[in-house]
């Protein structure tokens, strides 16, 4: 039987309607034909992620969404829900933090406070962290181009921050199906 792939994250699927680790519903789910189940709806109980909360709500655990984060690196294309954005915000702090800890603690920090590490570290987080606000951007009906708008002073961030804590499009709006 040939593996099913997830659009979305491109996790392997093994006979799921939905995705288990980001919760996109999954094409060609249904059942093989000569199977137990064929001729039974293409329905599948909702996906749990590994912390165990639904994933047809479009909430993510903490750990399914550091792994959709890093999976959806560069794609820029579709939406992502409210909990995978403040997730990933909230893994950027943490891992900068630690970096900032351990640059104090080896000495490692410039007179501005900053250092090698955690050059690297922004540096290696700056795609996936545009990735994801302007999926989440994509969730709410806007465009990716509107993450221009923190560049307006004082006004700019705080439009931008009014719309990723929007509440998603309850449809499937132009950039894709509802996540």
């Amino acid at each position: 039987m040939a593996k099913t792939y997830c659009s979305n994250c491109g996790e392997a699927v093994e006979g799921a309607a939905f995705c288990a680790v980001c919760g996109t519903a999954v094409a060609g789910a249904a059942s093989a034909p000569g199977s137990a189940n064929a001729g039974a709806p293409a329905y599948a109980a909702p996906a749990t992620s590994t912390t165990g909360k639904s994933l047809q709500t479009g909430r993510l655990g903490f750990v399914d969404a550091v792994k959709s984060y890093f999976n959806n690196y560069v794609n820029f294309e579709g939406r992502a829900t409210k909990s995978a954005y403040w997730y990933a915000v909230l893994f950027n702090f943490i891992a900068s933090m630690v970096v900032a800890t351990i640059q104090s603690a080896a000495g490692m920090s410039d007179s501005f406070g900053s250092g090698t590490l955690s050059n690297l570290l922004s540096l290696a987080l700056l795609l996936p962290g545009l990735s994801v606000a302007i999926r989440r951007l994509h969730d709410v009906g806007r465009s990716g181009h509107y993450l221009w708008y923190v560049l307006i002073p004082i006004a700019g961030p705080i439009m931008v921050l009014i719309k990723v804590l929007t509440d998603s499009e309850p449809n499937d709006n132009k950039y894709g199906p509802r996540p």
